[in-house]
């Protein structure tokens, strides 16, 4: 296919993609892959069945925004591009339903009923594609080994029932009871086997439930730090002279802009991964990002997470059992600045750093400069004490010799001349003595400083090994079958422990 119009389709597909995503309150990628993207603009399809030969497409997306792809194709293809919106007559749905796919799938004969699982395929392929957050009173709650399922209704007294899975009920903590309100998404499908209509939940929150969630924040503070969570030991240094920060938080939050006023002039530079902070994408979006900076190839020297302050129900991200998971993972020293009241969140009782404010985060980072900072005003000091003690001493030399000139005259000429030679030879002595302490309290500190520099001490053939992100120091702590993972100088290692020789 030729790539005449493969520029313009890549920028009205992506702007399309991202008005479609901010209708629906998505992420991007939700709507269509950038890769997608591509393939669509590279083949320029114009037939319907033809979307499913694109990367990314099948039936579902298909169905869904099929005739809008094929419009935008259309326009640029033909040259009318003056539409900054795409508008259809039909929705996917409407399609389906008036005749349309049905005619495209079963071309040869259109007069050909559906069995009842095509056409239940048919709906789900629509149905599953259209992911929805909704808020609801509880009204039943039936709990199996792998899913509750938890019917809401609303003030219409309209219901539906959702299904929920074990680990997303484990991650909120809380156990569910009628009368509460949830805020769940997910999205919706029809039972093949039985043809009911349920909710497939994949994130939920929980509202106004201020007791339930303190219950639930002191059981998982118990059940983590049984699991050594918050052990001291086991938490990683903020290393000294930071210089690359990963900050996790909300592009639309004003922490991000108080952690940079309160940081020192040091060359820090900044990495910002954008995050929901608060409601049902968040737990999704906090642990993504703490995966995106301990998957980069060039890693920060330290992560950041902060937000605001809240109450408990707000604060339900930090308070979840896979983002502490996911920080007590990192490989990257995790320093969370999360605001709270009275209750430390569960975030920051796991991270290897914690403050309440940006300030005091900005301060932590700004502290890893100390060792330098507060070393230099002391050498700059004490060179100018030294000078100032030799002009002194001077001054008081030539002070003397003045009286002592006087009082005994001019056959002191050529011993005053000697004299003030000598002070002079004295003065140079001690100034390059001082100009030598000078440089060898430097040349100490350089070394200092390149003695606690891990990849120095790698360089010379050291590496270390961890598990699961703890340093190992023990082989006791070891068993055959450990994952271990090996740090060198250029790069890093897995192995399986074989054999353990105490």
């Amino acid at each position: 296919m030729s790539n005449e119009h493969s520029a313009e389709l890549v920028k009205r597909l992506t702007r399309w993609v991202g008005d479609e995503a901010q209708r629906r309150g998505i992420e991007p990628y939700l709507v269509l892959s950038k890769q997608a993207i591509h393939d669509l603009a590279d083949k320029q399809p114009t037939e319907f069945p033809a979307l499913l030969d694109i990367k990314g497409i099948k039936q579902k997306k298909q169905m869904q925004y099929g005739h809008q792809l094929l419009q935008i194709i259309q326009e640029v293809i033909s040259g009318n591009v003056a539409k900054e919106k795409v508008e259809t007559a039909n929705t996917p749905l409407d399609d389906f339903l008036s005749g349309g796919d049905i005619e495209e799938a079963y071309e040869d004969d259109p007069n050909k009923p559906l069995s009842v699982s095509e056409f239940l395929g048919q709906i789900n392929a629509v149905l599953e594609s259209q992911v929805a957050i909704v808020k609801g009173e509880i009204t039943q709650v039936k709990k199996y080994d792998y899913y509750w399922y938890v019917s809401i209704k609303d003030e219409a007294e309209a219901s539906m029932t959702c299904a929920i899975p074990r680990n997303v009920i484990n991650a909120i903590g809380v156990d569910l009871e009628d009368g509460m309100e949830i805020v769940v998404t997910g999205y919706s499908t029809v039972s093949a086997k039985y043809g009911s209509f349920s909710f497939r939940t994949e994130a939920l929150q929980v509202l106004g439930a201020e007791g339930e969630l303190k219950k639930a924040y002191e059981k998982l503070k118990k059940k983590l730090e049984a699991a050594g969570y918050f052990n001291p030991e086991t938490k990683l240094p903020v290393p000294n002279f930071v210089h690359r920060i990963g900050v996790i938080s909300s592009k639309s939050g004003v922490v991000i802009h108080d952690l940079m006023k309160n940081l020192e002039p040091r060359g820090f530079q900044l990495y910002f991964y954008d995050s929901r902070v608060e409601g049902p994408h968040a737990v999704r979006q906090v642990i993504d990002g703490i995966k995106f900076f301990n998957t980069q190839a060039k890693r920060v020297d330290v992560l950041v997470i902060i937000r605001g302050g809240g109450s408990l129900e707000s604060l339900q991200a930090f308070n979840n059992e896979d983002v502490a998971k996911a920080i007590f993972q990192s490989r990257i020293p995790v320093i969370a600045g999360i605001g709270h009241d009275v209750d430390v969140p569960i975030a920051s009782l796991t991270a290897d750093a914690e403050a309440s404010t940006p300030t005091a985060v900005a301060h932590i980072l700004n502290q890893s400069w100390a060792p330098l900072t507060e070393k230099l005003p002391e050498l700059e000091s004490s060179i100018l004490d030294i000078f100032e003690n030799n002009l002194e001493g001077l001054k008081t030399n030539l002070i003397n010799w003045q009286t002592r000139l006087a009082e005994r005259g001019s056959f002191m000429l050529g011993r005053l001349v000697q004299i003030v030679e000598d002070g002079w030879q004295r003065m140079r002595e001690r100034t390059a003595l001082a100009l030598n302490s000078a440089a060898d309290s430097l040349t100490s500190i350089e070394k200092y400083l390149s003695a606690v520099n891990p990849q120095n001490t790698l360089k010379r053939g050291y590496s270390y090994v961890t598990k699961n992100g703890q340093v190992v120091r023990d082989v006791a702590i070891l068993k055959p079958g450990d994952e271990i993972d090996t740090k060198f100088y250029k790069g890093e290692a897995s192995s399986t422990v074989k054999i353990i020789k105490p």
